[in-house]
């Protein structure tokens, strides 16, 4: 299974979605989920509104690869798309820079089928309020939440594994919740498909050692 740090691999929450955790995460070989908006016409890492000291996407991603430790299998790079109309500027960035190991997410129904019929690798939302529809058979994978309980079990992450392709779990943690539960589940995932499943976390360390000792 693989793990992606949410928004960097930070300690504290001024870290979040800068240059120090976005290096701390690559040099563990995690994968990284950050939100990409724009600033002034430049595509830019920001949660929030985005300000003229947002870090640009693209100085992001050169010291992604400056940091890698395997440049041959990178781990991946998780888009989370928070204002449409990005996708000529951002799938051209990520051509030029030869991103393969990636996925955007979270785009408005409008816009993500600007990003399926561009043939990027999109991946859907799914929790216990939306359910994805046979529409969007293209896509690459989906980002299974839980907002407010671990509503799905193994069986049912077997089951969108071989509907979609790959499963991007998003921790409780990132809600407010504990996260044993959910991890406990994860564990028991035959390492056969294991290989197509992701986990975005605050605790990419602590992901590293329970996954790896269970």
């Amino acid at each position: 299974m693989q793990i992606i740090a949410h928004r960097g691999f930070w300690f504290k929450e001024s870290e979040k979605n800068n240059t120090k955790s976005f290096n701390r995460a690559t040099r563990n070989n995690f994968g990284i989920e950050t939100d990409i908006r724009d600033y002034c016409g430049e595509l830019v890492i920001s949660h929030d509104i985005p300000t003229s000291d947002s870090l640009l996407l693209v100085d992001f991603i050169e010291n992604y690869f400056r940091n890698l430790l395997d440049k041959k299998n990178p781990p991946y790079l998780a888009l989370n798309i928070k204002s449409d109309g990005l996708y000529e500027k951002l799938r051209r960035i990520l051509n030029e820079n030869n991103i393969i190991n990636y996925f955007v997410f979270d785009m408005s129904i409008p816009d993500t089928f600007s990003y399926l019929h561009g043939h990027m690798d999109v991946y859907l939302r799914q929790s216990e309020f939306e359910i994805v529809s046979s529409h969007f058979n293209n896509c690459k994978g989906i980002w299974l939440d839980q907002f407010e309980s671990n509503w799905y079990n193994s069986e049912f992450i077997y089951e969108q594994l071989q509907k979609w392709k790959n499963v991007c779990i998003v921790s409780p943690e990132l809600h407010g919740r504990d996260y044993i539960e959910c991890w406990d589940i994860l564990k028991n995932i035959e390492l056969s498909v294991a290989c197509n499943l992701m986990i975005c976390t605050d605790y990419p360390d602590k992901a590293r050692e329970y996954f790896e000792q269970n």
